[in-house]
């Protein structure tokens, strides 16, 4: 899916595709954080999440936001793989708040 969101040429034409598949991420960080934070795709599922942001669709969109914001937030559960977190803020950040502008931008009237 990570691949797919970034590859095809509509990723918003599926928006029950990104967003059940947002919720499961998030549903992992929340139950198996460690199972979540340990693979070595995180720092993909991360890029995918950011580049949702932008989009218009509502649910996708809440959904890919929810899961950013336990990651970067994080639990008790979740501190020993901070780590990964923070590598992936500094390798994104930039393109973070760059996807948030472009979604506030394109939401104006």
């Amino acid at each position: 899916v990570c691949t797919w969101i970034r590859t095809a040429p509509d990723p918003e034409a599926e928006p029950e595709l990104l967003t059940a598949f947002f919720e499961m991420c998030h549903r992992g960080l929340v139950f198996r954080p460690g199972l979540m934070l340990d693979l070595e795709c995180m720092p993909r599922l991360f890029e995918s999440a950011i580049c949702c942001i932008a989009h218009q669709e509502f649910q996708h969109t809440r959904a890919a936001l929810t899961f950013l914001c336990l990651f970067m937030s994080g639990t008790d559960a979740a501190n020993q793989f901070r780590e990964t977190a923070i590598h992936c803020l500094q390798q994104n950040g930039a393109q973070l708040v760059r996807q948030c502008l472009i979604g506030l931008v394109g939401a104006l009237p």
